[in-house]
């Protein structure tokens, strides 16, 4: 089976996505791969990036500081969306993980931070 790329994506997104609602087993690093490549493709489906925010934020712990700034920076790069949400979910994440994050994890974040704008004071 060959797809093109601009329906693989969607196609992933959505398996993704129907795995979280379904209370499926969503490793983090998948999530992380899917947030990456629909911001790379300017694919920005709000809806979905909200529910994979959602998921972020109920599973804080099972996020490593690595995927937490990539997807960080995957949201970032969607700006001109409402992610609000989004930031979010990011931000319980790095509360809950940020006395593990690497010198790269910080610089990422503080780029990504900038960009969504995020109003959590926490980390501001």
């Amino acid at each position: 089976l060959r797809l093109p790329a601009e329906q693989l994506l969607p196609l992933a997104a959505s398996a993704m996505a129907a795995g979280i609602e379904q209370g499926g087993e969503v490793r983090p690093q998948e999530l992380s791969n899917i947030a990456w490549s629909m911001a790379a493709s300017a694919h920005a489906d709000v809806q979905l990036l909200g529910l994979f925010a959602s998921h972020m934020a109920t599973r804080q712990r099972e996020f490593e500081p690595q995927h937490i700034s990539n997807i960080a920076l995957a949201f970032a790069k969607l700006t001109g969306k409402n992610l609000t949400l989004l930031a979010a979910g990011v931000a319980s994440c790095v509360l809950a993980r940020a006395e593990e994050f690497a010198p790269q994890h910080v610089a990422n974040m503080a780029w990504a931070v900038a960009k969504l704008v995020v109003s959590n004071p926490q980390l501001q």
